[in-house]
């Protein structure tokens, strides 16, 4: 090849291999900014996934760490659990009563309010860790749970200083902070119930708006002050007074409330006697309240002393007629007997035909109760311890010791409502002198002519104890407590002893049988012969079937003259109709 083949072939392979797309220095200039961003962007990529790579990690890390600690405890508090039962014996159906407890009355709690189940949960941590505190901490497989325990009683500690209430709102203007609901619906009421002369002016919204809040207990108002918030609130004329109710109901109000704390002592005055234990109170529960009151409502003293004075039940009376007896009249007038005694306290020992007996009192409508200690005195009486002596004749009768009452002083706590009394307390008795028993020797030998009256006696054996006839006006049990037969005929009329025996005893008693008579026909068969007008016979005295003993009267608690007469048997009431009939003939 020649030397001009060989430079053109090297000219063209050079051409070839040197020969480049774009020149280079073109190159450099468009392409350099790029690529520095390029670079740029990838590695700030770079560095936030591995960022996000690292802190993912250690995210994965802690609930890892937290994970394991919530086993540990977990496991924890079950061995303390488990080492309390086994410890202590307790039995697991307890165990599982108790938590089914525990569990239903969280769920009650907390279908009543968020804060009653804090409160729930508080009260029973607290009692849990009272319980097991010498436990605890003499274990330390307890102590894990009872930190836990600690601190979940501090939270519950400081959630319980949290006080609870109500914003409202009325008219919509903030009116103050309360308790609860009830609040409102009572000064609601307390305010339409000092607004009674003239119709309720409410404003343009009255409608109120509650809304749950935290507050401190300072900060919530009464119902008086919400009563006078609301007033202030209507569209009535308005003006501060002091009002007087009466158990919660309005009776008027006055511009100085010293005129109703006036009237209210000179009330109480007027029941006062000086006596250094006495109290005098109002029965109602009364009360002086100062706020805000329609001018409506604005009344003198005078109306309010007529309005609590006035009679709120009117006085009955009811006129004895023949035949009555207390215990009648307490149930044909549908009077209980304990209140028929308090309001006629001589009713048992004295009851005239034509006479008034008290149903029931006038009652004012602010009643005065007055409870007071007296001082008294009462009797004692004396017991008879009757002697038999077989050897001497029926009839006859030695007194070998005089009977004589006792006294005694008694201090008793007496409650009285409008001068009536309601309640007697003893609160002491003290014997000032006892009773002497009266001592009797009674002789016991039967005469031969003489039959003994014993539990089989017929009625042939008793006598009509009223001579010239007479007719019963009240039978055995003819009202509750009455234990003979009444029998009635003129005053004076002859009383004669039913059967044949020895005069045991002759009293006067102003309660109950008044002059009467008992007679021991032996066999312990007994007769009593009641209400005399005078006795003719004295104890230890032998009358015969048939002897005048008395005279017929209407002594003691007795409705109208009659004699009241018994047939007692071994201490035992029988029914004189069973022995004497029901008629004389």
């Amino acid at each position: 090849m020649s030397p001009q083949h060989e430079q053109s072939a090297g000219s063209i392979a050079i051409g070839i291999a040197d020969k480049p797309t774009h020149p280079p220095a073109t190159e450099d200039r468009t392409q350099g900014p790029i690529w520095s961003l390029m670079s740029l962007c990838q590695w700030l990529g770079e560095g936030v996934l591995d960022l996000g790579s690292w802190l993912l990690l250690r995210i994965v890390a802690l609930a890892g760490l937290c994970g394991r600690m919530f086993v540990r405890i977990k496991a924890s508090a079950r061995r303390g659990a488990y080492r309390l039962v086994l410890q202590n014996d307790i039995p697991i159906d307890l165990i599982k009563e108790g938590y089914t407890a525990l569990i239903s009355g969280s769920k009650q709690a907390a279908g009543q309010s968020p804060g009653r189940l804090i409160v729930y949960w508080g009260s029973r941590a607290v009692r849990l860790l009272l319980r097991g505190l010498k436990t605890v901490f003499t274990n330390k497989d307890y102590l894990l749970p009872t930190a836990a325990l600690a601190g979940f009683v501090a939270v519950i500690t400081v959630l319980t200083q949290i006080n609870f209430g109500l914003a409202l709102g009325y008219n919509g203007e903030f009116v103050g902070y309360i308790a609860d609901e009830s609040v409102f619906n009572r000064a609601e009421k307390q305010m339409q119930g000092r607004i009674v002369y003239e119709d309720y002016i409410p404003p343009s919204d009255h409608m109120p708006e509650f809304k749950t809040a935290i507050v401190d207990s300072n900060e919530l108002i009464t119902v008086n002050e919400l009563t006078n918030r609301l007033i202030m609130a209507s569209g009535n004329e308005i003006t501060e007074a002091s009002g007087l109710y009466v158990d919660n109901a309005f009776q008027g109000a006055v511009k100085d409330e010293r005129l109703i704390a006036g009237m209210l002592d000179a009330l109480l005055d007027a029941h006062r006697t000086g006596d250094e234990t006495e109290t005098v109170e109002f029965v109602q529960n009364v009360e002086i309240r100062s706020g805000l009151y329609p001018v409506s409502s604005i009344s003198s003293i005078d109306k309010i002393e007529q309005s609590v004075t006035r009679l709120v039940q009117q006085q009955r009376i009811y006129t004895v007629k023949r035949g009555d007896a207390p215990t009648l009249i307490a149930q044909r007038n549908n009077v209980p007997y304990d209140e028929l005694k308090k309001l006629n306290p001589t009713i048992e020992t004295k009851l005239l035909v034509g006479q008034e007996v008290l149903l029931s009192q006038s009652v004012p409508f602010l009643g005065v109760k007055v409870v007071k200690e007296e001082v008294y005195e009462e009797s004692i009486p004396f017991k008879i311890q009757r002697t038999i002596d077989p050897n001497r004749p029926q009839g006859s009768v030695d007194v070998t010791q005089v009977g004589k009452n006792g006294v005694k002083e008694i201090r008793a706590r007496v409650s009285y409502v409008d001068g009536v009394e309601q309640d007697r307390v003893i609160l002491d008795t003290r014997v000032l002198s006892d009773a002497v028993n009266e001592k009797i020797v009674v002789g016991g030998k039967v005469p031969e002519n003489q039959v003994v009256t014993t539990t089989s006696s017929t009625s042939s054996s008793f006598l009509w104890p009223v001579a010239g006839g007479g007719r019963m006006t009240c039978g055995f049990y003819g009202y509750y407590g009455h234990t003979g037969m009444d029998i009635a005929l003129r005053s004076g009329a002859t009383i004669r002893a039913s059967k044949a025996g020895v005069v045991t005893l002759v009293r006067y008693s102003g309660v109950g049988y008044g002059n009467h008579v008992m007679i021991d026909h032996g066999g312990g068969v007994q007769t009593l012969y009641a209400h005399n007008s005078t006795i003719y016979v004295t104890p230890g005295q032998w009358v015969e079937q048939g002897q005048a003993i008395a005279a017929m009267g209407r002594t003691g608690r007795s409705t109208g003259v009659h004699v009241h007469f018994e047939i007692r048997i071994n201490g035992k009431y029988m029914n004189p109709a069973n022995y004497i009939g029901v008629t004389p003939y």
